[in-house]
Formats: structure tokens, sequence, C-alpha cells
């Protein structure tokens, strides 16, 4: 029986470093890609609110709402409230 590979979840710079050597441009663009993203505005969109993510003064499910989730998504952001 072969079994149906579903993405439940998706990391985006965690700590900078999440099974990787980083979270490099590379991995976001594949990232985006499979999530039919658009990488640049993704990319700006996290420059804009990573700082003040990284220093916890924004919560996880926040910044997911400015950077990926401003728009309706064919997949659901589970991050806690």
């Amino acid at each position: 029986m072969k079994e149906k590979n579903n993405i439940r979840y998706l990391f985006m710079d965690i700590v900078s470093v999440l099974l990787t050597d980083g979270w490099t441009t590379e991995y976001c663009a594949l990232a985006a890609s499979k999530f039919n993203l658009d990488f640049t505005e993704i990319e700006n969109r996290h420059q804009l609110t990573f700082d003040t993510y990284e220093e916890v003064k924004l919560p996880l499910n926040e910044y997911l709402n400015c950077v990926v989730f401003y728009m309706r998504r064919s997949f659901l952001c589970i991050a806690d409230p």
C-alpha cells in the first residue's frame, strides 16, 4: 500500500536553522514554489516583520498572518493564537 505524502506544517525561519545550514534563499524559494506562493512578496513581507518577530514582540501566528496568510490560501495556518 503506497502512502500519500501530505505536508502538514510549514516552518519559516525558526531561529534561522531547521534541519539545514540555515534558511537560505534557495530553501525559501523551494518552499514558496511548493506552496504556490509569490517568493518575492513573501520575502518582502518577511523582511518587514522578521526583526519584530525575532525580538519576541510579534507572536508566530501574527508573523505568519503578515507574511503568508495576508490573503486566502488553499492551506490553513495552524499556529496557536
